[in-house]
């Protein structure tokens, strides 16, 4: 599950480096100036929890712990489950504990969604490409959590949990793009 998450880490990298140039050619219109530090940094910020709630996806299916718990919001009927972090040292469970990668995986996805909505409320009034951005941001994170309950709920059908992990993606290729669109080149001004 280690080998499998590094591999899957590193294949984001090598998309994320294509992505960003591609987003260079293509939407050369962002403009990084005019965008204040704290909504630079919420991009930022929020590109690297989807990398890490990504990373988790990761853990979860290589320990299989999809399969751990078939109920929502709860996890066997609790909000804390027995086992959670059963393992010493305690660092090791976030890693090699299926409770609580599954746990966090499961969680950690409102932590996501929060750093969206206040990015969407700080940019309500920012350009095209950003606003537009933030809102499929959104739209993905929404469609993602349905994906995920769905998959937990129905104790993760293959067509479900590979719809659930191609939305990822999207949502990672997405949330790159706002942040190109907050550090990404300048256009060079023209000469008249």
């Amino acid at each position: 599950h280690l080998r499998l998450t590094l591999h899957l880490s590193c294949a984001l990298a090598l998309l994320a480096a294509c992505l960003w140039r591609i987003f260079d050619y293509l939407s050369p219109a962002c403009e990084p100036r005019t965008m204040g530090g704290t909504a630079r940094r919420l991009c930022a910020g929020l590109f690297a929890a989807v990398c890490l709630q990504i990373a988790g996806g990761g853990l979860v299916a290589g320990l299989k712990a999809g399969h751990v718990s078939d109920t929502f919001p709860k996890m066997f009927g609790v909000w804390l489950p027995t086992g959670l972090l059963a393992m010493q040292p305690t660092l090791v469970n976030l890693l090699d504990n299926a409770v609580t990668v599954h746990f966090q995986h499961r969680f950690f996805a409102f932590a996501v969604v929060g750093l969206a909505l206040v990015l969407f409320a700080k940019t309500r009034n920012a350009t095209t490409h950003l606003k537009r951005g933030t809102h499929v941001v959104l739209g993905l994170l929404g469609v993602q959590i349905i994906l995920g309950i769905g998959t937990v709920v129905m104790h993760v059908p293959l067509l479900l949990a590979s719809a659930h992990q191609a939305t990822a993606v999207a949502l990672f290729a997405a949330s790159l793009f706002l942040c190109h669109c907050a550090y990404g080149l300048q256009p060079s001004p023209t000469k008249a």
